[in-house]
């Protein structure tokens, strides 16, 4: 899990770097072909991310039973990794959306619609990839009869919904940081 998390952490972050440089750097004194190129490579590794995501969510979901190495300490971490990633990300499809509202530029309201719809789909695969990971983990706790699923409860539900799956994170880590703490003093 930590291998797969830390190829897809890197991949947005430099598909985050390089679409900023795109869109936020003047980029008209530089030779002609290296905007595009940068725009093709960051879409590229933007590609590499979902298919990395839809595989991890995959063998995530293949393993649940066995026996896991990492902690929601972890989860939590490679979902703050990715932060600075899904507010580009936000931005971005804000600005895409937005332009289309000048009135000489309507024309393009309707493939700044597919290519937001397209890019939130691909966004929200990309932060339900490390979701998994939390849900594997409540489900595990579940099946060893650890905890009350009461107090699970809003992880869960939070893990399916963007931004809040972060505060699902905390809130689990905070739960099992305190289980843990009992079971010391018992």
């Amino acid at each position: 899990m930590r291998i797969r998390n830390i190829i897809l952490s890197s991949l947005l972050s430099i598909s985050t770097t390089i679409t900023v440089i795109i869109y936020f750097v003047d980029t008209t004194s530089w030779p002609e072909g290296i905007s595009k190129a940068l725009l093709i490579t960051s879409l590229a590794l933007y590609g590499v991310a979902v298919l990395t995501a839809i595989t991890n969510m995959i063998i995530t979901l293949a393993t649940v039973t066995e026996k896991e190495k990492y902690s929601y300490k972890t989860v939590l971490l490679f979902k703050l990794i990715n932060i600075p990633f899904f507010i580009v990300n936000f931005v971005i499809y804000t600005l895409i959306l937005i332009l289309p509202l000048n009135p000489w530029l309507f024309i393009l309201a309707i493939p700044a619609f597919f290519v937001v719809c397209f890019g939130v789909c691909a966004t929200y695969i990309l932060m339900l990839a490390t979701s998994l990971d939390l849900v594997r983990l409540i489900i595990k706790k579940q099946i060893r009869k650890e905890g009350k699923i009461v107090d699970q409860l809003f992880p869960l539900i939070a893990s399916f919904l963007m931004v809040f799956d972060v505060i699902g994170a905390i809130v689990a880590c905070v739960i099992e940081s305190k289980s843990k703490k009992k079971k010391t003093i018992k």
